[in-house]
């Protein structure tokens, strides 16, 4: 337990210095809540809804919900607003447009002005020419131009001033894109009305002098499908990478696991006097057998020692195929493992049980090792749950005492 304690130190004393942090905070949160002051929000906010409770002398309380409107600016306050107000707004409304009798290009008619204090609503006399939003429709505007009356009301709390503007609508120079752009919606328009009886819209060829080429616009389904398509690849390719990992992570458990037993075997084996090839022999013929009883592979390491034994069998020399046999592996244990096989072969260590004992002691020192490591990440595991129960219990106990205070 002193390890844990020590090892995740940090995170531990993080979590209580959070867990006391909320706990102040609450409790500075229930001595605060007694208050006969509600605060409004600043002239030009937003109407708040307030919680609040009311509690009697004889304890009864009663939850109420309170619609807490911002602070209003005095009669002469909101007059002056709002004359600042239209003044800006008569340098910006006409946007592109240089003058209110040349009127071709979009307005600029904002809905809020003086950083939110003064709303502003509009009213056309011609609303399929000059729209609310500022923008201009010309399709129905005749060669001479029209005249659009546009009332612009300014609202500021209670006090209202209407401003009313005469614009002459025109057409955009001849030439120009936008009245090239006017001339292609009205040829349009009259090819639709003049084909409504016949099952087809035949679209105009020429329209002022040009020859116009149609086409619809391309969708752009293909990309979603293409991008979906790449990410459902790259998910299952990920996944597919992920179980690899996850299963070689497993298999590298269990062969280290199982290490000890095979360094165990083959020392008692060559101890008894086999040779280092017969004792693989042995293990495989054991192995084999114990496979026949149980209807499965017992331990993983015996398909690697099987193909050690073949390779031997079609003419590998011993200490090549011990040392493939651990690379192929590529554990540390097994390389250590393999690198003594081939080492007795090559320079014929005569203590080499000795040594295989000695691994052996020491695999199984680190497989207990191993297992304390995994019962105390499981025992960490449970210390964040009990953190948080210990909050709620502590939120249990102080909140009646918090209640009556």
């Amino acid at each position: 337990m002193d390890r844990i304690l020590k090892e995740h130190r940090k995170s531990i004393l993080t979590a209580v210095v959070f867990v006391l942090l909320a706990v102040l905070m609450w409790l500075r949160q229930s001595a605060d809540s007694h208050t006969e002051i509600l605060t409004r929000e600043k002239p030009g906010g937003s109407v708040r809804q307030e919680q609040i409770i009311c509690q009697t002398g004889d304890g009864v309380t009663q939850e109420l919900e309170l619609e807490i409107h911002p602070q209003e600016y005095s009669e002469q306050e909101t007059e002056e607003y709002v004359r600042q107000a239209v003044s800006l707004w008569e340098q910006e409304y006409l946007g592109e447009n240089d003058s209110e009798k040349a009127i071709y290009k979009a307005l600029k008619l904002p809905d809020t002005m003086m950083d939110g204090m003064v709303t502003v609503s509009y009213e056309s006399s011609e609303y399929d020419i000059l729209h609310e939003d500022g923008s201009v429709s010309l399709e129905s505007v005749p060669d001479e131009g029209i005249l659009v009356e546009l009332q612009a009301t300014f609202t500021c709390q209670k006090y209202i001033q209407t401003e009313i503007r005469s614009l002459q609508v025109i057409l955009p120079p001849k030439g120009s894109r936008a009245w090239f752009q006017v001339q292609v919606a009205r040829a349009i328009e009259k090819a639709e009305q003049s084909s409504r009886k016949a099952p087809e819209v035949q679209l105009p060829e020429q329209i002022a002098g040009s020859t116009i080429s149609w086409m619809k616009p391309k969708s752009k389904e293909w990309m979603a499908v293409l991008l979906v398509g790449t990410c459902v690849v790259f998910v299952l390719e990920w996944r597919k990478k992920e179980r690899k990992r996850q299963a070689e992570k497993l298999r590298q458990r269990k062969l280290q696991r199982e290490y000890p037993q095979l360094v165990e075997q083959l020392a008692l084996l060559i101890g008894s006097g086999m040779t280092i090839r017969r004792a693989w022999e042995r293990i495989l013929w054991m192995e084999e057998r114990m496979q026949k009883v149980r209807g499965s592979q017992t331990h993983l390491f015996q398909a690697e020692m099987q193909i050690t034994y073949q390779e031997m069998q079609k003419g590998c020399g011993e200490k090549e195929a011990y040392e493939r046999f651990g690379q192929r592996i590529g554990m540390p244990e097994y390389r250590r493992l393999s690198s003594l096989l081939a080492r007795n072969l090559e320079k014929g260590t005569r203590n080499l049980c000795d040594l295989l004992s000695a691994e052996s002691q020491e695999a199984w020192e680190n497989r207990k090792f191993q297992a304390k490591k995994l019962g105390e990440e499981a025992g960490m595991k449970l210390l964040f749950p009990m953190l948080l129960l210990f909050v709620l219990i502590l939120i249990i106990l102080l909140y009646p005492a918090i209640n009556k205070f």
